[in-house]
């Protein structure tokens, strides 16, 4: 072996879905070699408290997958009752990282970004159909 490829440093690289980068989503627990590929278009998000409530956003559409009664589809996210339970669970989720003085901070518009961050859930999201096999005759 040779001594210069001992003193390499190894490189994590983290590959996620087109759609988080995106939303400018980050990986939890980056390290200091973690790198994430750039996509070609800018992120939507660039504000980090933003791409905070998008996070959260993203999460939440993300635990629905598993919920086919009652998120059959992705089109089901343009529904206003939908979106006003997204948006209320993700004011309830969101923390400030800390506390905010009125006029120093401004504070993230949660409703807008909801709405785009669903917007572009459904924009890069296909639907698989759910298929049901019911067998016709006797079953042995």
């Amino acid at each position: 072996m040779n001594p210069d490829q001992l003193q390499q440093k190894t490189v994590t690289v983290v590959s996620q879905p087109q759609l988080a980068s995106l939303l400018g989503l980050v990986p939890d627990q980056t390290t200091g070699s973690t790198l994430v590929p750039k996509e070609s278009s800018p992120p939507q998000f660039k504000n980090p408290e933003d791409q905070k409530v998008a996070q959260i956003t993203y999460d939440l559409i993300r635990k629905l997958e598993n919920q086919p009664q009652r998120f059959p589809s992705v089109t089901c996210l343009q529904k206003p009752d939908m979106q006003a339970a997204l948006m209320q669970e993700v004011a309830n989720q969101y923390r400030p990282p800390q506390l905010e003085i009125e006029g120093v901070i401004e504070k993230p518009n949660i409703a807008v970004i909801v709405a785009k961050t669903v917007e572009r859930v459904i924009q890069k999201t296909i639907d698989i159909p759910r298929i049901l096999v019911v067998p016709t005759g006797e079953v042995r």
